[in-house]
């Protein structure tokens, strides 16, 4: 189909960006997003993880750190593990970065609102999913994160079904 098309254009956009700009650069990130997103939709969930892994160290060390991107791509890690493309060992990778993740968004001011709130609850399960021995940890970031939500004001939505989740999410 089209995926299997455009395949060799993201990896080839990847490739250019290394070349030009560097594997540090924000833009290099989106391409190698962009290409796991493309193996994702042709069901090569396997071979899309590194690809994502690499995407989501440059986010997470980015000057412009931002929750709506962390929380896209943690929710795709979600989804990976679901897929049984990455077991349960293979998720200590990912908490280091992380651990990275939340110290850079309290530096810019986004762990202390709702929409921290939800890259919170996406890292706690990624924790819980990890093994018993980080329960303790992903509650805490479930109830700090529950705690934002229920505080965030900025916008007009209402949140409260994402309440909810997080509620769900502490009683499992």
């Amino acid at each position: 189909g089209l995926s299997q098309e455009a395949e060799p254009y993201f990896r080839e956009s990847a490739r250019l960006y290394a070349g030009v700009i560097g594997k540090k650069h924000h833009l290099y990130g989106s391409a190698v997003h962009a290409l796991s997103r493309n193996l994702v939709s042709q069901g090569r969930h396997q071979e899309a993880e590194p690809f994502l892994h690499e995407a989501l160290w440059i986010e997470a060390l980015k000057n412009g750190i931002h929750p709506t991107p962390c929380h896209a791509m943690l929710t795709e890690l979600l989804d990976l593990h679901a897929a049984a493309a990455l077991p349960q060992e293979a998720l200590a990778k990912y908490h280091d970065l992380m651990r990275v993740m939340l110290m850079h968004l309290h530096c810019r001011g986004f762990a202390a609102d709702g929409n921290g709130g939800i890259v919170m609850q996406a890292i706690a399960k990624v924790l819980l999913l990890s093994g018993p021995e980080l329960a303790r940890p992903a509650l805490a970031l479930l109830r700090k994160g529950l705690q934002l939500v229920e505080g965030h004001t900025e916008d007009v939505e209402d949140t409260s079904w994402i309440q909810l989740m997080i509620r769900l999410d502490m009683k499992d």
